[in-house]
């Protein structure tokens, strides 16, 4: 799970793997629940498919995040990943953006400096 720390305030995680996604996604989470004060980008290239274990683990992250004032966005998400939260009903509580520039302007228009 490549972690780029872009500052302390922005953290960016690159999933490509959907085998080790549950194990990297709970990582990510005991990061953000020690403390790490940041927001979050997760670009999903490659991954195709999530289950529920994933969702668990992204509504957890999201809801830490939430808690601190800080944005979770999802960006680089496969058609069949939007469906899965589109047919879940998750679609509305999540942040996606096309991809990472656009997700980093997300973040700066929610949070002006």
């Amino acid at each position: 799970m490549p972690i780029e720390n872009i500052s302390q305030e922005l953290l960016i995680i690159t999933f490509s793997d959907r085998q080790r996604l549950n194990t990297e996604l709970k990582e990510v989470n005991e990061m953000i629940y020690k403390g790490r004060d940041c927001n979050v980008l997760i670009n999903l290239h490659g991954v195709e498919l999530i289950n529920s274990t994933n969702l668990r683990n992204l509504i957890i992250l999201r809801q830490f995040l939430n808690k601190m004032g800080r944005m979770l966005i999802l960006y680089n998400v496969s058609l069949p990943v939007k469906c899965i939260f589109v047919v879940t009903g998750l679609r509305d509580i999540f942040n996606f953006a096309k991809d990472r520039d656009e997700a980093i302007e997300a973040l700066t228009v929610a949070n002006p400096v």
